[in-house]
């Protein structure tokens, strides 16, 4: 019995302290802001509980006890309760190219769990950013939230805008700077719109200003 994880000791013992937590994370129903709400005061207790989960690989598989949500809402947790701990392990989930894994719907819902934590995380955000292009464009979703109106994140969104050529990458580079400081995106994008290849994005570049004056930051 000892060599069991502890979340397969936890759903099969009722007198467990992880028993409660355990069938609340592998079940279908799960709803994050509830669970992260009625666990709040053991969250520091549960975590453990949480990494075990993410440290056992068959859990991934859609064949696996729980259909393979259970990492998925442990994740969910992790974001919910802006466990800075939890940003390697986050990110290295983000780091993973292979589209064909069982755990690719993870790897979305890490880097939404990382848009969820507070600002104390945005010097490892900026460092991970900074080690390549696609870092870069990983990033900056998590920074245009995380850092919401902080210069340095606005500069560093700004250095990935100026990389961007399809215009696909140009509008949502753009959109992002108005996520994070609306104000200072508008004085950026109509300076922008009067230079050599972004000409031809002041439409949209005015068009996205005025989408985030209408609509409230999330």
């Amino acid at each position: 019995m000892t060599d069991l994880p502890v979340w397969r000791i936890a759903l099969n013992d009722s007198s467990h302290p992880m028993y409660s937590i355990a069938w609340d994370v592998f079940g279908r129903r799960f709803n994050v802001d509830r669970t992260a709400k009625k666990y709040e005061d053991r969250r520091d207790e549960i975590l453990p509980f949480l990494y075990a989960i993410l440290d056992s690989e068959d859990l991934y598989m859609e064949n696996a006890l729980g259909e393979g949500y259970a990492p998925i809402h442990a994740v969910d947790l992790l974001g919910e309760w802006q466990v800075l701990e939890a940003i390697p392990r986050l990110l290295a989930y983000v780091d993973d190219e292979n589209d064909e894994d069982d755990d690719i719907i993870v790897n979305g819902r890490a880097a939404l769990a990382l848009e969820k934590m507070p600002p104390e995380a945005i010097d490892q955000l900026l460092e991970y950013g900074q080690r390549d292009d696609k870092r870069a464009m990983s990033a900056m979703f998590m920074l245009t939230y995380v850092g919401h109106g902080d210069e340095r994140c606005f500069d560093f969104i700004c250095s990935v805008f100026e990389r961007m050529k399809t215009e696909y990458d140009i509008i949502t580079v753009a959109e992002c700077l108005a996520d994070n400081n609306l104000e200072k995106a508008e004085v950026y994008l109509l300076e922008k719109s009067k230079q050599g290849r972004f000409r031809r994005f002041k439409s949209d570049f005015k068009g996205i200003i005025e989408a985030a004056r209408r609509d409230d930051w999330r």
